[in-house]
């Protein structure tokens, strides 16, 4: 069972729509099927975060639970943990072309309920599908903060907060608010020099004045309240002998892929270890 759209959104964004819960939760419930996530579960869903499902045709609304196994900004794969199905897959895929970005969400399962499982799957698939475009739409045309993903000899800079108070003690990236007329990249060259008094270029050979290119991006967008979203951008000294300083934090730290979970990131920082592990050293 297939269902596509295309979205007027990125592929970064529309990835992380995908993964946010409270989008599928509200999405799932419009089409009758009951969804819960672990209060666990942070801004966006993970490999390894589980999500409950209800289904109204179920017996007994014996509950469905998948779990998250590939979160990507390619897409999303989530596969059956237990519940009364045979076999659940379901796999969403993104393309992005020209600005905008063809979502296809296919659905692959067996469940001991006749037509009437088929008829309820396909009102969800359909609901969520349109859920997902309307939301990335929207997410498209908020405000950007970039963060530096700043990779040298194998490690990752991270820096620690020390205000406000309720955020003190805690890691994150650098970087800040894209201003006014400014690009992404450029607002990644600033906030390096402000925060850490060093030269940095952002990976992938974009050139300053762009936006980043797909490879020079980390991640997906991660929402960010009120009206923002967060775009991480892989980076590099300038100058390899230079030392960064925490000029307004508390101080930095180079780590390993081992070491990232062992920090107390700030929650929209978080959501991004899974994909700071998998950059290239």
């Amino acid at each position: 069972m297939r269902r596509s759209a295309a979205v007027d959104a990125p592929a970064h964004t529309v990835a992380a729509v995908l993964r946010e819960p409270s989008t599928l939760v509200r999405a799932l419930a419009g089409a009758g099927v009951r969804a819960r996530v672990s209060d666990t579960v942070g801004r966006l869903l993970v490999p390894g975060d589980e999500v409950r499902l209800g289904f109204p045709f179920s017996p007994w609304m014996v509950p469905t639970w998948l779990r998250v196994v590939r979160a990507t900004p390619n897409g999303m794969r989530v596969v059956l943990v237990r519940g009364l199905w045979r076999e659940l897959t379901v796999e969403a895929s993104l393309t992005e072309l020209g600005g905008r970005t063809e979502l296809v969400a296919e659905f692959r399962g067996t469940a001991a309920f006749g037509a009437a499982s088929r008829r309820s799957v396909e009102h969800a698939l359909d609901t969520v599908v349109r859920e997902i475009g309307a939301v990335a739409q929207d997410w498209a045309g908020r405000r950007v903060v970039v963060g530096a993903a700043i990779v040298h000899d194998g490690l990752l800079l991270t820096q620690q907060r020390r205000f406000p108070v309720a955020d003190a003690g805690r890691w994150e990236l650098p970087g800040g608010r894209v201003e006014p007329g400014e690009s992404e990249v450029d607002a990644v060259v600033r906030e390096c020099n402000e925060e850490l008094g060093v030269g940095v270029a952002v990976d992938g050979g974009v050139a300053a004045g762009g936006s980043g290119g797909a490879t020079s991006r980390v991640g997906t967008d991660v929402p960010l309240e009120p009206d923002s979203v967060l775009r991480i951008h892989r980076a590099r000294l300038l100058d390899p002998s230079e030392v960064p300083r925490p000029i307004e934090h508390r101080r930095l730290r180079w780590v390993g892929a081992a070491e990232l979970g062992e920090l107390d990131w700030l929650e929209a920082d978080r959501v991004l270890v899974h994909s700071l592990r998998l950059m290239e050293a």
